[in-house]
């Protein structure tokens, strides 16, 4: 019998280099500079749904509306 390979994750940790290169260069590039945010992060991770991320900057939006 075969063994049982573990699972492949689509979760590679990213480290805070490459982070910071992604960051800067995608900003650099034109890309959505909410990409440099805390709440952009997450979301490349996966670490928040999209309907979060979206509260999120609305949220976000309406705190700055405000100050």
């Amino acid at each position: 019998m075969g063994k049982l390979r573990p699972a492949e994750t689509s979760k590679q940790p990213i480290s805070p280099a490459l982070w910071q290169r992604i960051k800067t260069n995608g900003q650099k590039i034109g890309l959505d500079p909410r990409l440099g945010t805390e709440l952009g992060r997450l979301a490349l991770h996966d670490e928040l749904t999209s309907v979060e991320v979206s509260v999120g900057f609305r949220i976000a939006g309406i705190c700055h509306a405000l100050y």
